[in-house]
């Protein structure tokens, strides 16, 4: 082991177990954000093979959570008699073997992973021109690195777009392998964020531009392959092809306090079957907010 790698390793261990301690340690006794709903699907994966929620992911969300999984959020076709998880399934894919591994607390530890990972091959990119201190500025100083602690995907879609990148720009695997394994990383993105293929797009021109067709076109049909296995997938899972914002038909909502499996009350009906119109006037509004929220790094990747 190299004199430069001891540090890097004991760093990475002590963050792994802050990470995995983190998930038990929370003051709150509810999930954050749409967390309940990304690990109730890696566990449903991992124990059940599917992605419906019953009795049993019920009781795993009161164990996990002692104020229950909190903001869960579930579709239906049939007015609630049988119910799925409505969020894609790229991220719960990934996070299910860590989830059989350590529970769920393995989750903030795969997260962490993906996060020096990243680290690590930004410091091997730019080893020869300095720049310490802007490397951990990048990935310690934003709103990025908070999501580590959480058992959702947004860290996993930072590390498919990063490694994507890194593979377009300096491959050691070989142009074509290394290109095809960056096509199919945009499209697990694109899964989960479909505006991110803007992403995939733009190298495949870069890579047309720069006369390399053979390689733009392995980068897009790759990713188009890998795209059309996964949604083919969530829609068998989950029976919507996008179940973060299903077709008229189904219904999908969130559960706060309230679950379907334990309550009696008909708690599906009339929801989501008609949606208002959009508000122009509360959306020009809000548009100093959000272009505060974008210029200042909120999101993620």
């Amino acid at each position: 082991m190299r004199p430069r790698s001891l540090p890097f390793l004991c760093l990475c261990l002590v963050l792994a177990g802050l990470a995995a301690a983190s998930f038990r340690l929370r003051p709150g006794p509810f999930p954050v954000g749409d967390e309940a709903t990304h690990v109730l699907m890696a566990r449903s994966l991992w124990a059940d093979h599917d992605l419906s929620f019953d009795q049993g992911d019920l009781r795993e969300g009161y164990r996990i959570w002692n104020g229950g999984p909190a903001g869960v959020a579930l579709l239906t076709r049939d007015a609630g008699q049988s119910r799925r998880y409505a969020e894609p399934i790229a991220w719960a894919l990934a996070a299910a073997p860590v989830y059989g591994l350590l529970g769920p607390a393995g989750l903030p530890v795969l997260n962490m992973a993906l996060f020096l990972a990243m680290l690590a091959a930004a410091a091997w990119l730019f080893r020869d021109q300095g720049g310490a201190v802007f490397l951990v500025g990048f990935f310690f100083a934003s709103a990025a690195f908070g999501y580590v602690f959480r058992g959702s995907p947004e860290v996993f879609l930072m590390a498919c777009l990063f490694f994507g990148l890194v593979l377009w720009k300096r491959t050691a695997l070989g142009e074509m392998r290394g290109l095809a394994l960056a096509g199919a990383l945009f499209a697990a993105a694109a899964l989960h964020e479909p505006l991110l293929a803007l992403v995939g797009l733009a190298v495949a021109v870069d890579l047309a531009l720069e006369g390399r067709w053979k390689g733009a076109a392995v980068l897009v049909l790759a990713g188009a392959m890998v795209f059309g296995v996964l949604a083919a997938g969530q829609r068998k899972l989950t029976g919507a092809w996008n179940p973060a914002h299903p077709r008229e038909g189904i219904q999908r909502r969130a559960f706060e306090s309230e679950f379907p499996v334990e309550s009696q009350a008909d708690l599906w009906q009339a929801y989501g079957k008609s949606r208002p119109a959009p508000d122009l006037g509360a959306g020009l509004r809000l548009l100093p907010r959000n272009l505060g929220y974008f210029l200042a790094g909120r999101n993620t990747g």
